[in-house]
């Protein structure tokens, strides 16, 4: 009878936590982005789940970064989508950026897990340059998956912005920032 309890207190908890996963996708910095600088960030297109378009969620990410960055930088600038790097370099340049961050959507679903048990998922692939050098410092794969068992749905927008912070604190001030957390 226990082990039934433990079994299903552990399907229960593992269904009800919300999953985080980074990825660097190339060989992230040696030492942390310094603060205090300005930022430029680049508004991705809108993300999508087979050939639904979810508006706005290009500009919720811009805007959710933008306040993920808030710790760490002086100011931060949103700009328009571009695949240009001359575009995006001159505007960060104009900007007095130090840095570009370039959200791009890979996911982004929403489900309603209260009915479906699916949860909702958001994948971003980010890449940070130094304007400086026009180098890319970093570039890494960031995805979040929603609580399977819930009473409420979550959002997309909802459960990509821990993800967001976690990324910038990660960034800014280390790994080791993320321990306790």
């Amino acid at each position: 009878m226990r082990t039934l309890l433990f079994i299903l207190m552990a399907a229960v908890l593992c269904g009800c936590t919300t999953r985080y996963t980074e990825t660097d996708m190339a060989a992230p910095p040696s030492s942390s982005l310094e603060t205090g600088k300005i930022a430029y960030i680049v508004t991705p297109l809108d993300g999508s789940y087979g050939e639904q378009v979810y508006a706005q969620s290009g500009m919720h990410t811009a805007q959710l970064l933008d306040f993920a960055l808030k710790p760490y930088v002086t100011r931060s600038v949103v700009g328009p989508y571009a695949t240009d790097m001359r575009v995006i370099m001159n505007a960060a340049k104009k900007a007095g950026a130090r840095y570009v961050f370039i959200p791009m959507i890979t996911n982004w679903e929403h489900r309603r897990a209260v009915w479906s048990k699916r949860s909702s998922e958001v994948g971003i692939n980010m890449r940070v340059y130094d304007v400086r050098g026009e180098k890319q410092l970093l570039m890494r794969d960031l995805r979040v998956e929603g609580r399977q068992l819930t009473v409420k749905s979550q959002y997309p927008e909802e459960i990509v912005t821990p993800l967001l912070e976690r990324f910038t604190r990660d960034i800014f001030l280390g790994a080791e920032s993320q321990e306790g957390s």
